[in-house]
């Protein structure tokens, strides 16, 4: 659940069990049924849950305006603008392990 930028798990069978994601603010949410994830997106990193928790959490791929472009089955795709280089830059996530091609060099 998303809510005025913050996100929280909150247990489907008992939503009094809930707990909030550190990823603040969320300004994007993915479900991607086929990888059994939900992916949340603040302007920089995201993260995924699945059923048993949080999945991983990737590391900087923007320094800011992170956007999702593309989600398949298996991956997810987005782009931002890189001000070093006055263009807009891409990067890809694996669903299953949250490892990152592209995005900024860290």
């Amino acid at each position: 659940m998303v809510s005025r930028g913050a996100g929280y798990v909150v247990a489907a069978t008992d939503p009094a069990q809930w707990h909030p994601v550190t990823l603040v603010p969320v300004v994007d949410s993915r479900v991607v049924l086929a990888a059994g994830v939900v992916v949340l997106a603040n302007h920089t990193e995201m993260i995924g849950y699945g059923v048993g928790g949080l999945k991983w959490q990737t590391r900087r791929l923007s320094w800011d305006g992170l956007k999702i472009t593309v989600t398949t089955d298996r991956t997810l795709a987005g782009e931002y603008w890189d001000i070093r280089t006055e263009a807009t830059k891409t990067f890809m996530v694996d669903l299953e392990t949250g490892e990152t091609r592209g995005g900024v060099e860290p």
